[in-house]
């Protein structure tokens, strides 16, 4: 009896480290599951940190429409991929109002055409790597209703991305600055030097990587309107007494146009 006792205590223990065993065993795989989990998370965000890093694209230039020279129309603006990979648009903005809704210009490298895609909040656009795209922006595409947005202030345009980058560009509309200069020239008939004024824009500033392309100038006088002229300078000879308002538009390469006025008393 003692023999039999002592055999089922022997058997106890040998079954109790096995167990023992079985459960550290079980731990350490399951250790090294875990172990091997995390290391995957970390790879995997180590990935997401690397593409967020990468992720380049460039809002190269804006085409820009009025059909009254006070507020835009629409807007065309053509945004680059610097990076091998796609990029994915989450969100796309315009002085702070969201886009709802717009139209996608883009190059298709099999068929070797330009591919037109209408693109809505509710679908996510897809920037290919190193591909150029075209978003044509109309004023009804915005959440907000009756947005609208002025010729002569600045356009910034921000992207958002799926990995949660930001790129943004300002483009300025430019500065228009008269300098009204009096000279004067000899007159045979009247025998008196009659004078006459050098209007001058160049000094017209442009902030950004863009021009001014054209100058242009209106002058009135006692409800005469007198024919436009163009150019960084132009010469106008008052033909009468009084006061002449003199209005120079600037516009640069992107269409933006910025308005200055001044009188001058004859």
């Amino acid at each position: 009896m003692k023999k039999l006792s002592s055999d089922h205590s022997a058997i106890s223990e040998i079954v109790g480290a096995l167990m023992l065993v079985l459960i550290v065993v079980v731990a350490a795989s399951s250790f090294a599951v875990f172990i091997s989990q995390q290391q995957k998370i970390e790879q995997d965000n180590q990935l997401i940190k690397s593409q967020q890093q990468g992720e380049s694209l460039l809002i190269s230039s804006i085409a820009t429409y009025s059909t009254d020279k006070i507020d835009w129309a629409s807007l065309n603006i053509t945004v680059s991929s610097m990076h091998q990979g796609t990029s994915e648009i989450d969100r796309i903005s315009i002085n702070d109002h969201v886009l709802r809704s717009f139209h996608v210009t883009m190059f298709n490298v099999t068929t070797n055409s330009n591919v037109n895609v209408s693109m809505d909040y509710t679908k996510k656009m897809i920037i290919p790597s190193l591909q150029v795209i075209h978003i044509f922006i109309q004023m009804s595409d915005f959440f907000e209703s009756g947005v609208k947005i002025r010729t002569d202030v600045p356009i910034t345009l921000d992207l958002t991305t799926a990995y949660s980058n930001d790129f943004t560009k300002v483009f300025y509309s430019p500065t228009p600055i008269i300098v009204v200069n009096v000279e004067s020239q000899w007159n045979s008939s009247a025998l008196n030097y009659t004078p006459f004024l050098i209007l001058d824009g160049s000094q017209s500033d442009q902030p950004g990587d863009t021009t001014i392309i054209r100058w242009n100038w209106t002058i009135d006088c006692n409800g005469i309107n007198y024919p436009i002229q163009e150019g960084r300078k132009v010469r106008f000879d008052p033909p009468v007494q009084g006061a002449y308002n003199i209005t120079l538009l600037v516009e640069n390469a992107n269409g933006m146009i910025g308005i200055s006025k001044t009188t001058f008393h004859r």
